[in-house]
C-alpha cells in the first residue's frame, strides 16, 4: 500500500519527567512579551507567582545571560522595570530621547571646543599661569 507510518511523538519527551515538563510549560506561559529596544533587549511581564500583588518585569539582554550589558538599557525602560512608570515606553518616546541625547552631546562638544580655543588664546597672550588661574576662576564661578 506504500503508506509510511511515522512514530508518534511522546509528550513530554522521554528525557523529561512529566512534572518538569509541566513546570517548564507553566514558566513559558507565564511570560508575556512587552517590547524591545533598539539595542535588542527584550522586556517581559512574568507571572511566576500567581499570588504576587503585581507581576515581575524582566529583561532578556541582547548579549544573553552570559554577557548582560546593563548599560544598553534605556532610562525609560529602567523606569518601567522598576515600576516607576506604569506603561512601557513607546518607540516614538525612545526615538525622541535619542535625538535629545545627540543634541546634548553636540552642545557639549561645541562648549569643549570653545573652551580649548580660549585656553590656547590665553596661553598665547598671558602664559600658562594666566590660563590655569582663569580655568580655576571659571570652576569657582560655576560651582560658587
Amino acid at each position: 500500500c506504500g503508506v509510511e507510518s511515522r512514530p508518534v511523538a511522546r509528550f513530554p519527551p522521554r528525557t523529561m519527567s512529566r512534572s518538569k515538563f509541566l513546570r517548564a510549560l507553566d514558566w513559558l506561559s507565564s511570560r508575556r512579551f512587552v517590547g524591545a529596544d533598539p539595542a535588542g533587549n527584550k522586556y517581559f511581564l512574568e507571572h511566576a507567582d500567581r499570588t504576587a500583588a503585581r507581576p515581575r518585569r524582566v529583561v532578556d539582554y541582547a548579549g544573553g545571560p552570559a554577557h548582560p550589558d546593563v548599560h544598553s538599557v534605556p532610562v525609560q525602560w529602567w523606569a518601567w522595570l522598576r515600576h516607576t512608570r506604569d506603561d512601557p515606553p513607546t518607540d516614538e518616546e525612545l526615538a525622541a530621547a535619542e535625538r535629545q541625547g545627540r543634541a546634548f552631546r553636540e552642545r557639549v562638544r561645541a562648549v569643549e571646543e570653545r573652551d580649548a580655543k580660549m585656553r590656547v588664546r590665553q596661553v598665547a597672550v598671558g602664559g600658562a599661569a594666566a590660563a590655569a588661574a582663569s580655568a580655576g576662576q571659571q570652576r569657582e564661578n560655576f560651582w560658587g
